[in-house]
């Protein structure tokens, strides 16, 4: 707030001397400006050690970026026949290889699924 004022009669003291035509207000307003970045700057000066957070580094171990694949167990994947390709907003599903399907993210299911939910076939793709 106060860093805020400081701006505010900064440039009025700038106003005030390029209409009066006097120098040293410039460079008032500009000592002031100075002041008011440094409050900007530096919040916390003169702050008790409980007022300020201090940032502590992270203890927590980094996970593995590698999961263990016993770990996870993978859902049973449908025969990759059955799978279909759809582009969200869009009414048909496409085989995997589509050229249609270049450069849009698609979601993935089983053509039974598709159907079910009314997508039609890619005439270019499922014959």
């Amino acid at each position: 707030m106060i860093a805020a004022l400081l701006v505010l009669g900064a440039a009025v003291l700038l106003a005030a001397g390029f209409f009066a035509d006097v120098h040293v207000l410039g460079w008032i307003a500009l000592g002031v400006a100075a002041v008011a970045v440094v409050l900007v700057l530096l919040p916390t000066r003169g702050a008790t050690p409980d007022a300020v957070a201090v940032a502590e580094p992270d203890q927590t171990p980094e996970p593995d970026e590698t999961p263990d694949p016993e770990a996870v167990p993978e859902p049973e994947p449908a025969a990759a026949a059955d799978l279909v390709l759809v582009i969200p907003g869009r009414r048909r599903f496409h085989k995997p290889g589509c050229e249609l399907l270049a450069g849009h993210d698609v979601e993935k299911l089983t053509e039974e699924e598709a159907r079910e939910e009314e997508f039609t076939a890619c005439t270019r793709c499922v014959k």
